[in-house]
């Protein structure tokens, strides 16, 4: 982060008068773009903390493409910070990291989680985690220097990607990727975000907040679904990687032993003792019927959008190290409960492999 005054990009002014609230969004990559887009249009003012050297990014609006109606809106109504000291003046009712839980734990996610940390430190600002990862709640307590009950787990049920990703289709002919910035793609539900559910009446505020957007909405689920189930997704990314991410219906009829070795390391994951009775449940619930189901529908709902496309981009890219990660840490807590993890550890062994 530099030194450089806080930049504003639009005509909104950098304040909390206007009757929106203020929501400060760390990260400016397509999923907090798309997060400050449906918020603006919920009657938020939002600010983007970035990283030094990209509020020139930022010194023009961002053009958004829809998938669902093949148009594109222009997103102007933000403002651009590359150092937290700057927003000292600001009343922010929410704060949300888009940092993975890798970027979270890197030198220079530390180093902003800890500027943002001292903003916010002796308000009652709630914080809204999009990363994933084992302890990663305490990570973020510990830099952050806020109480638990202060941090949120939120999660962007739209795909967005970056244009230049080279995965954008459906495009009128008329449309050059060049003058698209972000692409987002709604599942049918208009599910946009989903918020845990805990303790703070924030969760509701924020749901209601972003469902003002008109176009998208907010919805809360079970906190044991995020902590528990959450994790049971990644090996289902791996045996795609080694697979080389053909769709769900190909990986699932012509690579049957690696699509059983993600179901059996799934099932692992989910009956891992720390997750007690709820994982054994979903470890029930979870077979390789229902999760091909699944995986399945949401192939198709996401149409014009190739699934595994943006998977290989956003999994197999950009969140690739957060994955691995994730799936080490629970095989190491499995083991430490004395837990047999053959699936999963065979899984990370040829990722490995693969990645050599």
């Amino acid at each position: 982060m530099t030194d450089k005054p806080a930049r504003a990009t639009s005509p909104l002014p950098m304040s909390s008068t206007g009757g929106g609230p203020e929501v400060l969004i760390v990260g400016a990559g397509a999923v907090g773009v798309s997060l400050g887009y449906h918020l603006t249009l919920s009657g938020a003012h939002v600010t983007f903390l970035v990283r030094a050297g990209r509020i020139a990014a930022f010194d023009r609006p961002q053009r958004i493409y829809d998938y669902d109606t093949e148009a594109v809106d222009i997103f102007s109504a933000f403002n651009v910070a590359d150092n937290a000291r700057f927003l000292r003046e600001h009343d922010f009712r929410f704060v949300i990291v888009t940092l993975d839980g890798a970027s979270s734990r890197s030198p220079e996610g530390t180093k902003t989680l800890q500027q943002v940390g001292r903003l916010i430190r002796d308000t009652e600002t709630p914080v809204l985690m999009n990363g994933m990862g084992l302890g990663l709640r305490d990570f973020y307590a510990q830099t952050l220097d806020v109480p638990q009950d202060r941090l949120l787990r939120g999660f962007l049920g739209t795909l967005a990607h970056q244009a230049r990703a080279g995965i954008l289709t459906g495009q009128p002919a008329a449309l050059p990727p060049e003058s698209v910035d972000i692409c987002i793609k709604h599942p049918p539900s208009r599910v946009g975000y989903r918020i845990a559910k805990s303790g703070p009446a924030a969760v509701k505020e924020f749901a209601e907040l972003y469902s003002r957007s008109g176009v998208s909405r907010c919805v809360t689920i079970d906190r044991r679904i995020v902590d528990v189930v959450g994790n049971a997704a990644f090996p289902l990314y791996a045996v795609s990687e080694l697979a080389g991410w053909p769709s769900f219906e190909d990986l699932i009829a012509t690579h049957p032993e690696l699509w059983q070795l993600a179901v059996d390391a799934q099932r692992e994951i989910l009956r891992t003792p720390s997750n007690g009775w709820f994982g054994k449940l979903a470890s029930l619930t979870m077979g390789p019927r229902v999760t091909s189901r699944i995986h399945r529908k949401m192939e198709q709902d996401m149409k014009p959008l190739e699934l595994q496309a943006f998977n290989k981009f956003h999994h197999g890219g950009k969140v690739r190290e957060q994955d691995i990660r994730i799936l080490r840490e629970c095989a190491e807590d499995g083991l430490r409960q004395s837990h047999s993890m053959p699936a999963l550890l065979n899984l990370l062994n040829r990722l490995e492999h693969h990645s050599r």
